[in-house]
């Protein structure tokens, strides 16, 4: 009786596990990380080795213009029907201050009635490109009081001016304590400043001065009151010209606009 009261145990056991089955999990959602159809671009200013997205810019200098997303087929409009692209990505050369310049941008795409039973195939978008002259109208020009992140408690200001010429963009006090390049007789010198790349809201900063050190980075103005700065100099070594540091200081510079 003992053995087939086991045997019997074991056949119920056996018969509860043939008929456990596991969770059935729901099919995947297809339409889960989609999102309707929707065109969008940036327009950025190139300055230098970069580029800043703005809705100003100075002249002369060059403007792209790119989509953001994918497309089956793009087109373009920039100030008129004469100056129309096909290409996702493109660039224009602004030789004088337009003023402002209509642009439109139009983006085609086989609609997902799936997932969006009203998803569209055509989108437009409209944005307005006013293109200034290069001069003391930049967005960069004025001083801005601030500090390097690596040492927030030692502040300092940082000026950046404009002379009259095509690229006369100076940055003065960058790092702190460089007056920059030395212009002007000997009895009324002249600090003005290292040379910069200039745009409307960002530069582009690549130049040395026997006055202080080698100077490499990249500003832009923030919100339109502050300027960040990300840059690395070499510090001179003596008072000799032209006898710097072998390894460069990397810093981290964030100024508020002062009057």
């Amino acid at each position: 009786m003992r053995i087939t009261f086991y045997l019997a145990t074991l056949f119920i056991i056996l018969l509860a596990s043939s008929c456990h089955q596991d969770p059935i999990e729901a099919p995947a959602d297809p339409c889960k990380d989609k999102i309707s159809f929707k065109a969008g671009f940036t327009i950025e200013e190139e300055v230098g080795d970069t580029s800043f997205v703005t809705d100003k810019a100075l002249a002369p200098g060059y403007i792209s213009f790119k989509a953001q997303g994918l497309y089956d087929s793009v087109r373009w409009f920039v100030g008129g029907a004469q100056n129309t692209s096909t290409k996702p990505n493109y660039t224009l050369y602004f030789n004088t201050p337009e003023g402002p310049v209509n642009v439109s941008f139009i983006g085609y795409r086989k609609p997902d009635t799936r997932c969006f039973p009203n998803d569209k195939a055509t989108d437009t978008v409209r944005k307005t490109l006013t293109i200034l002259p290069r001069d003391q109208t930049a967005a960069i020009v004025g001083r801005f009081h601030g500090y390097n992140e690596s040492n927030p408690s030692d502040t300092f200001s940082v000026t950046i001016s404009y002379y009259d010429n095509v690229w006369g963009y100076f940055v003065k006090n960058l790092p702190k304590g460089c007056p920059g390049y030395t212009t002007g007789s000997e009895s009324a010198p002249k600090h003005n400043g290292l040379t910069i790349i200039a745009g409307y809201s960002g530069f582009q900063i690549d130049a040395g001065s026997i006055a202080c050190s080698i100077v490499k980075g990249f500003g832009r103005i923030s919100k339109s009151d502050s300027l960040i700065i990300n840059y690395s100099y070499y510090p001179q070594l003596s008072s000799n010209p032209y006898t710097y540091a072998n390894n460069s200081r990397a810093e981290r510079f964030i100024g508020i606009r002062k009057p």
